[in-house]
């Protein structure tokens, strides 16, 4: 039953990279904005699936081994080896940790994905609006006062960012003191 289940999701998903590859290949020769969009949430969508399939199923291999590692247990759950207790609530804690390792990363991956996509966005229009300064000179005083305000607004942001991490050393070394 398992693993027609999993030879079923795996056919899913197999199909699910088919569909995204045409996706892109479709947009790719529209390059409209609201596809690329569309494409990027689908992108996320299936990313998020594929995720809690892979969880699920690691949750599920695990309780199997822990099932046939531990059929010595009695009906209240308990043993009467307090050293296998002690280890499988260990093994818990150190699985409840990678979880969430694993989360923080998928997170931290998705919003990478997230900055890199503005990148691109902001970098075409960057062009684009260089490309409208020079075509008219009204336009390109207008570009260096945003460019100056955002260097300005830049180095506010460092000088901000520099004195919280000194004064968290600085707390740091108090509090150890």
């Amino acid at each position: 039953m398992m693993q027609t289940t999993t030879r079923s999701w795996e056919e899913l998903r197999g199909s699910a990279r088919t569909v995204e590859r045409t996706l892109e290949d479709k947009i790719a020769a529209t390059s409209v904005k609201t596809q690329d969009a569309m494409l990027q949430r689908y992108r996320e969508v299936y990313f998020d699936f594929n995720t809690e399939f892979r969880r699920s199923m690691s949750s599920l291999q695990e309780k199997r081994e822990a099932q046939k590692l531990f059929g010595n247990r009695t009906h209240n759950g308990h043993s009467e080896d307090v050293e296998m207790d002690s280890l499988l609530n260990e093994r818990r804690a150190v699985d409840s940790s990678r979880s969430m390792t694993s989360s923080i990363i998928e997170q931290a991956m998705a919003t990478k994905n997230a900055l890199e996509n503005q990148r691109r966005q902001f970098t075409s229009s960057h062009g684009k609006v260089a490309t409208l300064g020079s075509s008219f000179a009204g336009i390109n005083t207008l570009v260096d006062q945003i460019r100056r305000k955002k260097m300005r607004n830049n180095t506010i942001l460092a000088l901000v960012i520099a004195g919280c991490v000194c004064f968290t050393l600085w707390w740091v070394v108090l509090s150890k003191i």
